[in-house]
């Protein structure tokens, strides 16, 4: 009778732990669907709100130097190149 109680409580921890790991699979499926649909989104948002970048050559202030090599300095948003 012991033999039989001790197969039938190893069984069903068996059992328990196998139902343990198929709802971990399944809530880490849900959650590899749930992140691609927020990195499609996010791509969605970055493709229709994105913004040109600015840039403004100012030639007057400082003539260019004779490699060709320009300065550029970050004002706000928008890049100045000097």
């Amino acid at each position: 009778m012991a033999r039989l109680k001790h197969v039938f409580i190893m069984t069903v921890i068996g059992l328990v732990s196998l139902a343990g790991i198929a709802l971990a699979v399944v809530f880490a499926g849900i959650m590899a669907v749930l992140a691609a649909i927020g990195v499609g989104l996010m791509a969605l948002t970055a493709i229709f709100t994105r913004k040109p970048i600015r840039v403004v050559i100012n030639r007057d202030k400082q003539a260019k130097k004779d490699d060709g090599v320009l300065e550029a300095r970050k004002n706000g948003s928008t890049w100045e190149v000097y």
